[in-house]
């Protein structure tokens, strides 16, 4: 199985956006996860992390600003709560309104996977300076990308418009095609992030935020590849897209970056 395909246009910038965003790194997962017993000062969720007061309170400042967690200054100490309506949206909007249907057939429900996040991290060194990998990553993706990662081969090319809220897509002409995902994070050549939605036949329904970010790295390139998925998404289906982003980067892209 190959990685899935998305559809349905979101917007850049919204809520929404802000909120998968928050939740598509799993050390800020970790912190909702610590929230969930009771409110924690900055303090006390500093000591549980292997890392530095800043990188916490930076990842504190994106789930306030998420919605995910209110803050309460108590004197000294700043107290975060978790804050559940904005994933309870999500779900509503995302999870809930795909499973209606499903529901109307209890036995093909029993072959379906739990409600569940996945996360994939694909890291890969390329002989090519930053600009070059990123330029062939985004620009030339019809270039590097294999046929048989298409949903249907044979019928054009696959590109990436580099602008916020642009398209990754299978572009069959006349107008035609299939989205993938869209661009919800733009720096270059340092990332890009897109988010998107698999339907039932790729091993959903569940929404999908892919962050790719190019590091220099002694003469070369370090990317990495980070997809996270939320939704009805299986172990298979997570050892399937694993397997799929690591051949196709790995035998597609770098040796095209590396060529040119």
């Amino acid at each position: 199985m190959k990685p899935p395909e998305a559809s349905g246009p979101t917007r850049p910038g919204s809520a929404e956006d802000r909120a998968w965003k928050a939740l598509s790194d799993p050390t800020r997962r970790r912190i909702l996860e610590e929230l969930q017993g009771g409110g924690r000062t900055t303090g006390k969720l500093v000591g549980g992390f292997p890392m530095s007061r800043f990188g916490v309170m930076k990842h504190l400042r994106v789930l306030h600003e998420a919605g995910l967690i209110r803050v309460e200054n108590r004197g000294r100490e700043r107290w975060n709560h978790l804050n559940p309506a904005p994933i309870q949206k999500l779900y509503r909007h995302w999870i809930r309104d795909f499973e209606e249907p499903l529901r109307e057939n209890e036995m093909t429900q029993a072959q379906d996977t739990d409600l569940q996040a996945v996360h994939i991290l694909v890291e890969l060194r390329i002989e090519a300076s930053r600009p070059r990998v990123f330029e062939c990553f985004v620009d030339e993706t019809a270039a590097w990308w294999r046929e048989d990662f298409f949903t249907r081969p044979g019928l054009g090319a696959f590109r990436i418009e580099r602008k916020l809220g642009g398209m990754m897509y299978e572009d069959w002409g006349n107008g035609e095609g299939q989205i993938w995902a869209q661009v919800s994070g733009l720096k270059a050549p340092e990332y890009i992030q897109l988010a998107g939605d698999t339907d039932r036949a790729w091993g959903g329904p569940s929404r999908g935020i892919m962050t790719v970010t190019f590091e220099e790295e002694a003469g070369g390139t370090r990317l990495r590849f980070e997809h996270s998925n939320f939704g009805h998404v299986s172990e298979a289906t997570r050892e399937s897209l694993e397997a799929g982003w690591k051949e196709l980067l790995g035998d597609g892209l770098k040796p095209y970056a590396e060529s040119r």
